[in-house]
């Protein structure tokens, strides 16, 4: 185990997260602005496990959290509008369908 983890307490881990969240949308990230702050949490989240997980020191720990939220919620956005386009051609199918159904029973 890397010196810097056994200094950092689970509520320790939840104060860093909150600095970040307040720096990244405080700092005006498009990106940031664009997803839902569940969303945010969420990447967070995820972001601060992996930087735990790969990081061998505390400073690279909190860049690599920034680094992969960014990462993090592009993927959320991503798959977001991915089950959006899914959802609205689902809703032209069945638009289109309904029209061929009118048109044949007239």
């Amino acid at each position: 185990m890397f010196p810097w983890r056994q200094e950092l307490t689970r509520e320790r881990r939840l104060y860093i997260l909150q600095r970040i969240r307040l720096i990244l949308i405080s700092g005006g990230c498009s990106w940031v602005q664009s997803i839902p702050i569940n969303d945010l949490h969420a990447s967070l989240v995820a972001a601060e496990r992996r930087a735990y997980d790969h990081a061998r020191t505390f400073d690279t720990y909190v860049c690599l959290i920034f680094t992969f939220t960014n990462s993090e919620a592009r993927r959320r956005i991503q798959n977001q509008q991915q089950q959006d386009q899914i959802e609205e051609r689902e809703v032209r199918n069945e638009l289109s369908s309904s029209d061929v159904t009118e048109n044949t029973q007239l």
